[in-house]
């Protein structure tokens, strides 16, 4: 009888992302779990090049509170949480406006608002009930791209498959830099 997909518990934060996420890959009895603003987009795009020779060795959806998967290898990708918050923040004409007129106060009576889903939750949230100790981690850095590719490798994964180029780097666009600096501002 399959189970529910479980909703997060108690926390800070609200959204309709189900506990659990994850692409799973039966044939090698490992999952990876999603956690956005985590190179999510990246991981998935590389997972889908991994699988594409051999249909048994697909990554398939999934949810680890709901399928089978206590005897397979869970990893996840974890950012420095201020990057994180950073790279998820939004910066609108108002949030800029009240910036330039001295008017931060207003910015963090409404920031609840800002920062209440999926994109800004503690990372250990997306973790909830497996034990820690057995995931696999990845840090989400410039050396991802080659960690990761040594871990599939060790996998013995097709080694011809290279990761696939970064997707969603905004460091050079001007809108993302001038967002970065004024939340920098903010919370300094």
């Amino acid at each position: 009888m399959a189970r529910a997909p479980l909703r997060f518990g108690k926390g800070s934060w609200v959204s309709d992302h189900a506990l659990g996420l994850c692409l799973i890959n039966h044939k090698r009895k490992l999952y990876y779990i999603h956690t956005p603003k985590c190179a999510s987009m990246w991981t998935r795009n590389y997972l889908s090049l991994l699988g594409h020779n051999d249909t048994a060795d697909i990554w398939e959806p999934g949810n680890f509170t709901v399928d089978d998967t206590d005897s397979y290898r869970p990893f996840v990708i974890l950012r420095d949480p201020y990057e994180r918050f950073l790279s998820a923040c939004p910066m609108s004409d108002s949030i800029e406006s009240q910036i330039n007129n001295n008017e931060s106060d207003a910015i963090f009576d409404n920031f609840a608002n800002i920062i209440r889903d999926e994109h800004t939750a503690p990372q250990v949230d997306f973790l909830q009930g497996l034990n820690l100790n057995e995931i696999e981690y990845f840090y989400c850095d410039n050396t991802l791209s080659r960690r990761l590719k040594h871990f599939f490798d060790c996998l013995k994964f097709d080694p011809a498959i290279q990761a696939p180029a970064k997707i969603n780097e905004h460091s050079s666009s001007p809108d993302y830099l001038k967002a970065i600096n004024s939340w920098k501002y903010l919370l300094s």
